[in-house]
């Protein structure tokens, strides 16, 4: 599967675990086929050093083979690609997370029409709409 990542500017330092820390503004135009890259890219961009959460978050969009995991039991927050366990899990369809990233449907409303499925903590779910 082919996938197009649209204007993405990358300001990224990495460690030796292929982590990222967040600590940049980054723009993302989303208009065909989201990547896991520029989601990471547009997440890196609203990214705060302390979420103020203490868990793990895992998001699977379709078509990726690896997910995007954040770790915000840290400080600063960490971004990576690791299939890991989370506390909560996050599956999304590619048309759903368009509409997420563009501001067309929020993250509750995406969960609550079934875009959006999520295993585990709750209440780590809620905060996705910090991110997106």
């Amino acid at each position: 599967m082919t996938s197009v990542l649209l204007n993405c500017k990358p300001n990224v330092s990495h460690d030796t675990h292929n982590d990222t820390h967040m600590n940049s503004n980054t723009e993302n135009t989303f208009e065909e086929h989201v990547t896991l890259a520029a989601l990471t890219e547009h997440i890196r961009g609203r990214l705060k050093d302390d979420l103020g959460l203490s868990a793990t978050l895992k998001l699977w969009i379709e078509g990726e083979e690896l997910p995007l995991y954040i770790d915000a039991t840290q400080v600063p927050v960490r971004l990576s690609n690791r299939d890991v366990p989370a506390d909560c899990v996050l599956r999304i369809k590619q048309q759903a997370l368009r509409e997420m990233l563009a501001g067309q449907l929020k993250p509750l409303n995406a969960f609550m029409t079934g875009k959006l499925k999520v295993e585990g903590d709750m209440a780590v779910a809620l905060n996705l709409q910090k991110l997106i």
